[in-house]
């Protein structure tokens, strides 16, 4: 399965705004993308599953198909 750490640069982080455009960016593959945070994973396809990571500037994700 492939993946890529990134480390969050946003100031705000991904609040509910950059949270929306991540999700809608990673609907429209018809992989499954998983997005995870300190070994909490969530659909990266769903906001809710996002916001609940509460990721923050600096903080590293892992998105992976």
């Amino acid at each position: 399965m492939p993946e890529k750490e990134v480390k969050l640069t946003n100031e705000v982080g991904l609040h509910a705004r950059p949270a929306a455009v991540f999700s809608k960016a990673a609907a429209r593959f018809s992989a499954d993308i998983t997005v995870s945070k300190e070994g909490q994973e969530g659909n990266a396809k769903s906001i809710m599953a996002v916001l609940k990571l509460d990721v923050k500037k600096g903080d590293a994700v892992t998105i992976a198909t």
